[in-house]
C-alpha cells in the first residue's frame, strides 16, 4: 500500500529534450574552432562521441579497447559497466559502443577528436576500464584520475550553448539530450 501511495504522488518524468541537427552542427563547429581551449574542444568531442554512438553519459565511465578502424569509419570501444549489466552474467560482458566516424558534414570527426584528446595528453582507454572523459586539471594543464560528472557536463553544454547563441529557454538540455 506504501508503495502505491509514493507511487501516486510520483512526479510527472519530464525527459531530456533531444538536440535537433542545428546544435550537433554548433558542436561540430566548436570542435574544430582552434581559438576554443585543447580541453573544451575535447568536452566537445566528447558530446559528440555520445550523440553519433547514442550512448548514455554513464555507458563511457567505464572504456575499454578504444579505437578508430583502419578505414576510419567506426569509432569503437567496450563499455565495461551499463545499465544492462544487473546479473553476475551481463556484468561480465562488455557492451560494445560503435559510433560512424564521419558526421553530418564533410570529414570525420572522430579523426579530429581522437587528434585533440593527443594533443590535449588524454590517451584512450586500452585493457582497464577508464573514463573515457576524466575531469580537466584546474587551468587546463592536464587530466585528473576522477572521471567528469554528468552535472559538470551539463553545466558545460548549457555554457557552450549559451555562447553559442542557442537559447535555452523553455529547453531541458542535459547529457541526456545526447
Amino acid at each position: 500500500g506504501l508503495a502505491s501511495q509514493h507511487y501516486a504522488c510520483k512526479r510527472p518524468w519530464k525527459p531530456a529534450d533531444p538536440l535537433p541537427v542545428s546544435d550537433v552542427q554548433l558542436l561540430n563547429r566548436a570542435m574544430l574552432d582552434d581559438r576554443r581551449s585543447t580541453v573544451d574542444r575535447v568536452l566537445i568531442g566528447h558530446l559528440l562521441h555520445m550523440v553519433y554512438a547514442r550512448a548514455r553519459f554513464s555507458d563511457l565511465l567505464a572504456s575499454v579497447n578504444c579505437m578508430l578502424d583502419d578505414e576510419c569509419v567506426f569509432l569503437e570501444l567496450e563499455a565495461a559497466v551499463h545499465k544492462g549489466s544487473r546479473t553476475a552474467v551481463t556484468k561480465a560482458m562488455l557492451l560494445p559502443v560503435v559510433a560512424p566516424a564521419n558526421w553530418i558534414s564533410e570529414g570525420c570527426w572522430a579523426k579530429d577528436y581522437l587528434a585533440l584528446r593527443e594533443k590535449g595528453g588524454l590517451a584512450l582507454p586500452g585493457a582497464e576500464p577508464e573514463p573515457m572523459l576524466p575531469a580537466p586539471e584546474r587551468g587546463g594543464t592536464g587530466w585528473q584520475k576522477r572521471f567528469l560528472t554528468s552535472q559538470e557536463m551539463n553545466a558545460f553544454m548549457k555554457k557552450l550553448f549559451e555562447d553559442g547563441g542557442v537559447p535555452l529557454v523553455g529547453r531541458r538540455i542535459s547529457t541526456h539530450s545526447c
